[in-house]
């Protein structure tokens, strides 16, 4: 097995650092509020968000299928918690949805992980493996209790409407990583870099045009092109690396962590 230390992305815990560092710099510089006001705002930013969370989570519970009941995806999940040494309490459900997504919600345990059931019709079981491992891995690093709890202060702007623009580049950025993570998760969890890489290209780009893209040349052009300064803005201001980007971080990370039997390229 992988080591969560090598599985985590080696930006992370100093790009969080960093996020607060600077959120923490910027709002005490130029928010005209006190700071028994400020923490107040804080407190209450924390509150609704877990009270979201738990709208969220109930909203769940009551139109979702537990996985207990889908023994085929409930042996996936089993087998992507021991390949990632996920220990946590969690609650996978699958909910009825035309849109190949999934998300992990959550400040403590139990967690939640949400599948759409486009991704049971859409992805074979290996490729499933890969979302299933990407959202535990957003639990098992602690991802979705940071979003819950220090995730709103880049949605405020504390009587300086810029702010909530900058403080929201600021936190994006952490999010991008932690996504790297989670990318690098579930390529361990699925064990082979093909369906890793067929999985992101499902999710981005939809089951048919994923059939036409040619892997290789798409990283190719990635590596030896420039990024636009039009695409650089819209990475700054975006929750996820672009697809590119993501699929060449996955191929470099299997050629490191390549094993016979354990990760296949």
């Amino acid at each position: 097995m992988v080591a969560p230390s090598s599985i985590r992305h080696p930006k992370e815990l100093w790009t969080l650092v960093f996020t607060l560092a600077v959120a923490v710099t910027v709002i005490a510089l130029f928010t005209p509020f006190t700071f028994g006001a400020l923490l107040l705002l804080v407190l209450l930013g924390v509150g609704m968000n877990f009270l979201a969370v738990v709208r969220r989570v109930g909203a769940v519970r009551r139109g979702a299928t537990r996985i207990e009941r889908l023994p085929d995806v409930a042996q996936i999940v089993s087998s992507c918690r021991q390949r990632l040494d996920v220990t946590d309490e969690i609650e996978v459900y699958v909910t009825s949805s035309p849109v190949l997504n999934a998300y992990a919600v959550g400040f403590a345990p139990p967690y939640v992980v949400v599948l759409h059931s486009a991704l049971l019709e859409e992805l074979d079981r290996v490729e499933l493996a890969y979302v299933v491992g990407h959202e535990l891995a957003h639990v098992k690093y602690k991802h979705t209790t940071v979003l819950g709890l220090i995730g709103q202060l880049g949605t405020q702007s504390y009587g300086v409407p810029i702010l909530s623009l900058l403080l929201r580049a600021v936190f994006l950025s952490w999010m991008r990583v932690t996504e790297r993570t989670a990318d690098r998760a579930g390529l361990i969890a699925c064990g082979r870099l093909d369906k890793a890489l067929s999985t992101q290209l499902k999710l981005s780009v939809g089951h048919e045009r994923a059939r036409r893209v040619d892997v290789g040349a798409l990283i190719r052009h990635y590596r030896e092109h420039d990024v636009e300064l039009a695409q650089q803005l819209g990475d700054v201001l975006s929750t996820h690396p672009r697809m590119e980007a993501r699929i060449d971080a996955m191929v470099d990370f299997a050629i490191t962590n390549a094993r016979p039997g354990f990760l296949e390229i």
